[in-house]
């Protein structure tokens, strides 16, 4: 309210640009952290919660390099970006599209645009 207040819809976006940045940073920050059981092992975990920030942020390669670490570490979840609406601008991204064949996911794409 206070960044609306003061600067309208730009001074609104460039406070919550910062309250997610902090997010992302307070996660990176735990990342380097021993993963505990199951609280970083359930959904959504740490590199979940920080490319869905970058994908709030617009900032696409960003997001696409913590989706592509958690595939690594869970390759099974990835389906989970591939369905998700909130990352559909990565549809437009080759490498994005490259792992959604490797996976054999194409067809949870049918139909979505």
């Amino acid at each position: 309210a206070r960044g609306f207040q003061t600067g309208g819809a730009p001074g609104y976006q460039q406070v919550l640009a910062k309250d997610l940045r902090d997010r992302i940073d307070s996660l990176v920050r735990a990342t380097s952290e021993p993963y505990l059981l199951p609280r970083d092992t359930m959904p959504p975990t740490r590199e979940a919660q920080i490319a869905a920030l970058y994908a709030r942020l617009g900032e696409w390669n960003s997001a696409m390099d913590w989706i592509i670490r958690e595939r690594q570490r869970r390759p099974k979840r990835f389906r989970l970006y591939v369905t998700n609406p909130d990352f559909a601008q990565l549809r437009a991204d080759p490498q994005f599209m490259k792992l959604v064949e490797e996976d054999g996911l194409q067809g949870l794409l049918r139909g979505r645009r």
